[in-house]
């Protein structure tokens, strides 16, 4: 047999190795072995090849890639690892940092920590000294990144709270909104190529559990869409006011919501969050939907996104509405805007019908107020945790009373108990068919604010508005105040009907003289109530006791005709507070007489206050506050004090005689504290404190600021002067029993 030949030895280097030397002594003493062999040359060759095969060619490192085929292999790279090859050398850097190489961004949340790690002394408690290396590159990627046509960027959950770190959720929010700037200019240096974008914060997070959701602040609102939560469990949720896609983000991944109530979202944002959701069969209620604005075809579009979802028609369980109705056009629009509230309540009322569910009845729907305050404890504690109350028709109860005998027949409930007479089981069996089955009506709450807005009362409601005035009705059941303005000539009147404002306090009236028409709504009196004993007229504002009156009125017979003595005589006996606002109207005469009208002026309105008093029919008032308006500063420094209505009411003992006891008395006015040249208005204060019954604390309040300069050789007194000594030296000189106890840079106290 041949012998085998040992093949390390072509493996070998030229010099002897250490395993040569420790290898047995037989193998030296062998003979050489014969290359010139055939079989020697075969195994030769294939080491060779071999060889050459595993070993690189003289130019086939990296650095020697073929570029047009090094850019085919960068374009499906991430960046920074095409960043990482163009560390090599230049050419590698030309190669791959070229803006016609780099097509794709892709960013991940690994890579984005990378990108985030960029240094940038800005953030940091160390002075800049020099260029800012984040600005220098952000402003590379800029010029290099400019032919991408894919990006897509995952940032991941970069606001989750790291304990290693002292920044507050409002610094991990800066930072975060830092590092998507980055993205965002760079994405804009590639607009003009740029054809598909992906743009996510963080994986979807799935609340599988999670059935109930109520937000009551802001910071909330945008964590589902900027986190990416998913609620496919969530049955209820309750918003204060939201954006669309946050609220679509909320719930556009449950099957099974019941209730949905997001305060002011108006109806085409409504349309467009439902819209998402997978299925609202179990949609039992839903609001605050604004009416303003909306007519029959905004509300049409709504149901038909109802109708696809499965929450109305025939299988509907809806029997509950929110709404909010406002005239929010401003009021040299009233009468456009009065039109268009009543069409958006008629369109409501027709949508209503087609809103309610099976067993539900919208030919009696049920109005509630609710007051902005108490919003969403009655949504959660009257309709998301009220027990849901079936309604089952006759058939079915009569089915719930015969239980089941044998194969699906039925037995009665009672056997022994059996008819005595077939003619009577029959006729009761009729009555038993026409019997219809019984329904609750629809729920329909509106969000009221606690101020009444007395052009709902010049709606212009017919007989057949009967939803409509049902709304108005219970809104000004529960406002707590109102304020009855006049109307221009061309406008409605208005009326108050038979709206009872049960729960009013404060009552504002605001009269103009210039009008030809009545200013005020008619007060038509109520009809007497069955409960109420006989003479016992029924009150339309029974809890009314602060009353505010905005006068320009100077005769008793601009009193008369403009309608304020039937709401003084409605809350006769009840106010404690009164509030007066007086101005006096323009004057075109100059001179002496143009004084003497306004002394005559002052006087008649002095007189028209009186009389108004007199009809609120009260012997004592907790306060009375008395703020005149003067027309303009230049005005005021030239009239004199008697040009006021305080002055004459106070100065003159028969017209303050008429007053009621009055503990606490604000009085507005300029100059009444000092005169211009700043010697303190003692006549006035003492004939205040003198004529004003049963007085305990009066405030002196300057109706105007007073700026502390020279005007036409006046001096006008710095309002600081009001907490000179000079007022209490002043008034202990005179035997005053009162006292300053308080000053301010506009007001004066004293009390007894």
């Amino acid at each position: 047999m041949s012998r085998q030949t040992d093949i390390r030895g072509f493996l070998r280097p030229g010099g002897a190795s250490g395993e040569a030397e420790e290898e047995p002594q037989q193998h030296h003493e062998e003979q050489p072995t014969n290359f010139s062999s055939p079989e020697a040359q075969a195994i030769a060759n294939v080491i060779v090849t071999q060889r050459q095969l595993a070993a690189p060619p003289p130019n086939a490192s990296l650095c020697g890639f073929p570029p047009e085929e090094l850019a085919g292999v960068c374009e499906h790279l991430p960046v920074e690892q095409s960043f990482r090859l163009a560390l090599i050398n230049k050419t590698m850097q030309d190669t791959c940092l070229s803006p016609f190489v780099i097509r794709h961004l892709i960013i991940t949340p690994q890579t984005h920590q990378l990108w985030r790690k960029a240094p940038c002394p800005h953030t940091t408690e160390r002075p800049l000294q020099g260029p800012c290396p984040r600005c220098q590159w952000v402003n590379r990627l800029r010029s290099q990144l400019t032919h991408l046509k894919r990006a897509s960027i995952d940032v991941g959950d970069d606001l989750h709270y790291d304990h290693n770190r002292d920044a507050d959720i409002l610094q991990r929010l800066q930072e975060a909104h830092q590092f998507r700037g980055v993205y965002l200019m760079v994405l804009e240096a590639s607009a003009m190529s740029l054809e598909k974008c992906q743009l996510f914060e963080c994986d979807r997070v799935v609340f599988g559990k999670l059935e109930e959701v109520v937000l009551g602040g802001g910071l909330w609102k945008g964590y589902a869409y900027s986190l990416r939560w998913s609620l496919p469990a969530l049955t209820t949720f309750v918003s204060t006011l939201l954006r669309p896609n946050y609220l679509m983000c909320w719930i556009r991944a449950s099957s099974r919501l019941v209730h949905l109530h997001v305060k002011l979202i108006n109806i085409h944002n409504l349309r467009r969050a439902l819209s998402v959701v997978p299925s609202l069969k179990n949609l039992t209620s839903l609001g605050c939907a604004l009416t303003q604005g909306t007519d029959a075809l905004s509300w049409q579009l709504l149901l038909s996104v109802l109708d696809d979802k499965g929450a109305i028609g025939r299988n509907g369980r809806i029997h509950t509405l929110g709404v909010c109705v406002e005239v929010t056009v401003p009021v040299d629009e009233e009468e456009a805007a009065l039109a268009n509230t009543l069409d958006s309540l008629r369109a409501l009322d027709t949508a209503i019908h087609l809103l309610a569910g099976v067993g539900i009845s919208a030919a009696d729907t049920q109005v509630t107020a609710i007051p902005i305050a108490s919003w969403e404890d009655h949504i959660m504690t009257n309709v998301v945790n009220q027990p849901h109350h079936g309604i089952q028709s006759s058939s079915s109860a009569a089915a719930v009373c015969q239980p089941s005998v044998g194969g699906g027949r039925r037995a009665p409930l009672f056997p022994n108990m059996v008819p005595t007479d077939d003619h009577d089981d029959d006729n009761a069996s009729g009555e038993m068919a026409k019997k219809k089955p019984t329904q609750r009506p629809v729920k329909l709450l509106v969000w009221t604010p606690s101020a009444f807005d007395d052009r709902l009362l010049r709606l212009g409601l017919t007989a057949s508005d009967v939803l409509p005035k049902k709304i108005v009705r219970e809104m000004a059941r529960v406002a707590r105040s109102m304020k009855v303005k006049t109307v221009s000539v061309a406008a409605p009147a208005g009326s108050f009907g038979d709206y009872v404002f049960e729960s009013l306090t404060a009552l504002h009236l605001w009269s103009w003289p210039t009008l030809t028409l009545p200013p005020l709504p008619p007060l038509p009196p109520l009809p007497p109530l069955a409960s109420a004993g006989p003479g016992v007229r029924p009150s339309r504002f029974p809890q009314v006791t602060k009353m505010g009156l905005e006068l320009r009125l100077s005769s008793m017979a601009a009193l008369e005709a403009s309608g304020i003595k039937p709401f003084l005589s409605e809350v006769e006996g009840q106010v404690v507070n009164l509030c007066v606002i007086t101005e006096a109207p323009q004057h075109d005469g100059d001179g002496v007489s143009d004084v003497e009208a306004r002394i005559g002026t002052a006087r008649g309105m002095a007189e028209v206050l009186i009389e108004c008093i007199r009809t609120l029919g009260v012997s004592q008032l907790e306060r009375l506050a008395w703020e005149h308006a003067a027309n303009s500063e230049r005005e005021i420094a030239s009239l004199p004090s008697a040009c006021y209505p305080q002055h004459q009411l106070f100065t003159t003992p028969a017209l303050a005689a008429r007053l009621p006891l009055i503990k606490h008395l604000s009085i507005g006015m300029p100059y009444c504290v000092h005169e211009r040249f700043g010697d303190v208005r003692l006549d006035f204060m003492m004939a205040v404190i003198n004529n004003t019954p049963g007085l305990k604390k009066v405030e002196f309040r300057e109706s105007v600021q007073m700026p502390d300069m020279m005007l036409e050789g006046e001096l006008r007194h710095s309002p600081a002067y009001l907490a000179s000594a000079a007022v209490d030296e002043a008034l202990a000189s005179a035997g005053s029993p009162f006292v300053v106890v308080k000053t301010d840079d506009r007001t004066l106290t004293l009390e007894r």
